[in-house]
């Protein structure tokens, strides 16, 4: 555990951004279920996939409006 929160201190992130659960069958794909939190989102993509497709001027805009928002923190 350790090395998993060195990773997510150098990361910004949490150990829930590195690991994916997929069921291993229906009954294990229960709703309730505290692994759900680390199911792949099949109708949202992740800010990497936008930022892979977003046209520079984009992301130019996309960075300032963040650095606006942790002002406001």
């Amino acid at each position: 555990m350790h090395h998993v929160a060195t990773i997510c201190e150098q990361l910004w992130c949490t150990p829930n951004d590195l690991f994916l659960w997929t069921p291993s069958n229906t009954a294990a794909d229960q709703p309730t279920h505290p692994l759900q939190a680390l199911k792949k989102k099949q109708d949202t993509a992740t800010i990497n996939e936008l930022l892979k497709v977003m046209p520079p001027e984009k992301i130019e805009e996309l960075k300032r409006k963040a650095e606006e928002l942790m002002g406001a923190i």
